[in-house]
């Protein structure tokens, strides 16, 4: 194969996709026209296939599409570069730029935009090498065979950790987990121990957010007691109130309504009552 014109070839049926996935997407917003969109995206997606095939080949190309002043054609250059974990980090920060800066750009763009940065970390976080708190989180949430482990043993298997606050794959830590799974007595032995209420998992949420976002009453009072912080913002800026409100889990709603009571007679606050506060600060 000649590298040169193969390059040149792609080039060429890359801008031309691009140009055609921007319209048609604009198209299917405004007349709710699914045909030429949905023949564009599997054009596109037969471009990601020759770059996942031979990243190297195309990785010089890629930079030069990923800074192209055309945001349609930067944004999905990113879209290869994170399929393809070529420039990864650089396209990341990219589309991100082009999430929050481009004016005009549909909806649908914003949305893929935002999808295919989940889908990378996801596929990131997945590749991780597993360890000894993943290893207890199997068992807290319920081993192959089925076996349950009370709150006790999941704790002497605690002890064992070089540290309380290291993380699992999915870098949360097993006081996290614990929270998540309703587990009172451990999050409170854990707690007892030295398990740091503030470290944050990879969407910047602490343990306050996940067990506000399992409605777990005893161990969001357990969690402030031990001085959470009731406004922290994850990565999206959402707080535990936030994620309360949300109700995930589907619980009765005078459950929720208590929890939600309760935080804010702690102080607590939206991500929108924050950005009030700030903006009249």
């Amino acid at each position: 194969m000649d590298s040169t014109n193969e390059l040149a070839r792609f080039k060429k049926s890359f801008l031309l996709h691009a140009s055609r996935y921007n319209l048609y997407s604009n198209e299917l917003l405004i007349k709710g026209s699914t045909g030429r969109h949905n023949r564009a995206i599997e054009a596109y997606g037969k471009l990601e296939d020759k770059v996942l095939a031979n990243p190297l080949l195309y990785a010089d190309l890629l930079m030069e599409l990923l800074q192209d002043s055309d945001p349609k054609v930067s944004m999905l250059a990113g879209f290869a570069c994170l399929k393809a974990n070529v420039h990864a980090e650089k396209a990341k920060a990219i589309l991100i730029h082009i999430a929050k800066n481009t004016s005009g750009l549909s909806l649908l763009g914003a949305m893929d935009i935002s999808g295919n940065i989940l889908q990378f970390e996801r596929r990131q976080r997945e590749a991780r090498p597993r360890n000894e708190v993943d290893a207890i989180v199997k068992k807290m949430k319920g081993s192959d065979s089925g076996e349950t482990y009370a709150d006790d043993e999941l704790f002497d298997m605690a002890l064992k950790l070089q540290d309380i606050n290291m993380c699992g794959y999915d870098e949360r830590t097993l006081l996290m987990h614990a929270c998540l799974c309703h587990r009172v007595t451990l999050v409170q032995r854990l707690l007892d121990l030295g398990a740091d209420v503030h470290k944050i998992d990879y969407a910047q949420k602490t343990a306050l957010h996940c067990a506000a976002a399992v409605g777990d009453m005893e161990i969001v009072t357990c969690l402030l007691e031990h001085h959470a912080n009731v406004n922290e913002q994850e990565k999206r800026g959402f707080t535990a109130l936030d994620y309360a409100k949300g109700n995930f889990c589907q619980l009765p709603q005078e459950e929720i309504d208590k929890l939600v009571d309760f935080l804010i007679s702690r102080g607590a606050k939206t991500k929108s009552e924050l950005e009030i506060k700030r903006t009249e600060d």
